[in-house]
Parts: C-alpha cells; sequence; structure tokens
C-alpha cells in the first residue's frame, strides 16, 4: 500500500513493493522534487503566490520555504494573542481582549502590506468598544 505524506506543504509519495518475483528488482524510485508551494492560508485566508519570471528553481524553492515559515508564525501568534488573553479579561471589560488582539493583527498586517484601507477599518473597529465586546460576547457573525 502507497502511503502520501505532507513535507513542507507537499505531498510526497512513500512507496512499498508491490509483490512480484524475489529475483527481480523493482526499478528504484527517484525522491520526487520538492516542489515551491503555489498559496499559503495566512489568518483563515488563502494566499495565491506567484513568482517573478526568471528565479531559478532553487530560488523558487528557497523564497517558498521562507513563504512558508513567514506564514506559519503569523498563523501561530495571530492565535497565540486570543490565547493569550483567555480568562485574562471578564464581563464589562471583555472589550479589551478584543482590543489586545487587534493590536497584535493591526501590527502583523502593518509587517505583510495591509492597504491603508484596511488599516484605517481595524482602527476604526477598534475604537468601537461596544462592537468588540458584543464580538466577543457573541463570537464573529458573516
Amino acid at each position: 500500500m502507497d502511503h502520501w505524506v505532507t513535507i513542507n506543504g507537499n505531498h510526497v509519495p512513500i512507496l512499498e513493493p508491490q509483490g512480484g518475483s524475489p529475483e527481480r528488482k523493482e526499478p528504484e524510485q527517484k525522491p520526487q522534487q520538492e516542489q515551491p508551494v503555489t498559496s499559503v492560508t495566512i489568518l483563515g485566508k488563502k494566499v495565491i503566490i506567484v513568482y517573478p519570471p526568471g528565479l531559478s528553481a532553487e530560488e523558487e524553492l528557497r523564497i517558498s520555504k521562507k513563504i512558508v515559515a513567514a506564514a506559519d508564525l503569523l498563523n501561530k501568534n495571530a492565535d497565540s494573542q486570543h490565547y493569550l488573553n483567555k480568562g485574562k479579561y471578564s464581563g464589562e471589560n471583555l472589550w479589551r481582549g478584543e482590543e489586545s488582539a487587534s493590536t497584535t493583527q493591526l501590527g502583523i498586517g502593518n509587517k505583510i502590506g495591509f492597504t491603508t484601507t484596511q488599516k484605517n477599518d481595524l482602527q476604526n473597529y477598534m475604537k468601537d468598544r461596544a462592537q468588540m465586546q458584543k464580538h466577543m460576547m457573541e463570537g464573529l457573525r458573516y
């Protein structure tokens, strides 16, 4: 039975022998080359990656690995802020937990290139304590 594992976002087959005559050797399988990722998920959003023309395969793979590492770091930190705030605020001060997490999100957004509109929207949301309190009490609604 063949198995597939994921390494750095790439599916790689693990091949097991398929029987046959013991005298007959199966041709050696060359390992699949690592491929650069074509998308990552950051903060729940799929981000398509387009590499500039003219890059070598090695350059694309090196960039790909850095993108994957950065996406993992962003996702862990954004989730961590809500986790760190859990139980810290209660009652009428639940909004403070959302403000803290939103501040972290704004910092991340500034690093990954939020547009002016995205920055302004988040900053305006952070000024609305009642809306943040409602979000913490009821959760996110789309």
